[in-house]
């Protein structure tokens, strides 16, 4: 009778425990959505495309800070992934059995590390050294690229991509080196036997778990695209689209951290920084949701 009683109050537990996260996810999109209202009737689709943002005239356009998201989360992910690569291959392929979990644990924990301190480290190390030395090298060597011009200020697109490339590099390549582990030991050995090389045996393992690379990579880009503190301290703003990676910019997160204080008394401006955070939740839901969708099939399941 007990352990019945137990067992149904172990289930009422879970139930609400379900209950309760997706309450707490469709009230965060209901109030979003709500609050955006006023925005999204007046601008319309219009409001993702234009770049024309000036709250003294009421005019507001996500289009330059939409951009800045994404230019800065793709930038991230094409930095980080090489090296995400390279580091689950070596904790599965060339480091000895007894140490992986302690290499593992390694790289996990920088996923564990504020994104404060992030953006802190960025701020008073990588910034200063981006613009006494890497920055004026890639002008006088780089600057003939258009997108490489610009002034050597330290902040700006490719500084904060860079910190968030170390940001994301945790979970893609944990992800990645899980399932190299899953690759049997059979498919290692047969290519051996056949006279693979190790490179060649590498390349077999990386095509092998190349759907959880996807993965890795679409989680990654989801993280990157909503964070907030290293954007706020890194990418330096600008109400303009930047035509140099050297340039500032602004990204949805961190202008809603610099503008929502001073926008909360204007309906209309309140509502234009609510529907960027409608739609930074958008796509933060759905990169979770396919990246995790991937990472269930590379793993057999459904």
């Amino acid at each position: 009778m007990l352990e019945r009683a137990v067992e149904k109050l172990y289930d009422a537990f879970t139930y609400t425990s379900a209950v309760v996260c997706i309450s707490i996810t469709a009230l965060m999109f209901a109030l979003l959505i709500t609050e955006s209202t006023p925005s999204i009737k007046k601008f319309g689709l219009s409001f993702l495309l234009s770049t024309s943002w000036d709250p003294y005239r009421g005019v507001f356009g996500g289009g330059v800070f939409i951009f800045g998201s994404f230019l800065t989360a793709f930038l991230a992910l094409l930095v980080s992934l090489p090296i995400a690569v390279g580091v689950a291959l070596f904790i599965s392929e060339y480091t000895p059995r007894a140490l992986k979990p302690v290499f593992s644990s390694l790289i996990e924990l920088l996923a564990g590390v504020p994104s404060v301190v992030y953006g802190l480290w960025g701020l008073m190390w990588l910034a200063p050294l981006m613009r006494s030395y890497i920055q004026p090298w890639i002008i006088k060597h780089l600057g003939f690229i258009p997108f490489l011009r610009g002034e050597p200020i330290g902040v700006g697109v490719l500084t904060t991509s860079l910190v968030l490339a170390l940001m994301i590099l945790p979970i893609m390549s944990v992800i990645t080196y899980e399932s190299m582990e899953l690759v049997p030991n059979e498919i290692r050995e047969g290519a051996y036997a056949l006279g693979a090389s190790k490179g060649d045996v590498c390349i077999l393992i990386v095509k092998s778990s190349s759907r959880s690379l996807i993965a890795g990579c679409v989680l990654g880009l989801g993280r990157a695209f909503g964070e907030t503190m290293v954007t706020a301290m890194l990418i330096g703003g600008s109400y303009t689209l930047p035509r140099s990676l050297l340039d500032p910019a602004y990204t949805i997160a961190s202008l809603i951290v610099h503008e929502f204080r001073y926008a909360y008394a204007e309906a209309l401006y309140r509502s234009a920084l609510t529907e960027l955070a409608l739609i930074t939740l958008i796509i933060s839901v759905f990169t979770s949701l396919l990246g995790r969708k991937i990472a269930a099939k590379a793993v057999g399941y459904r």
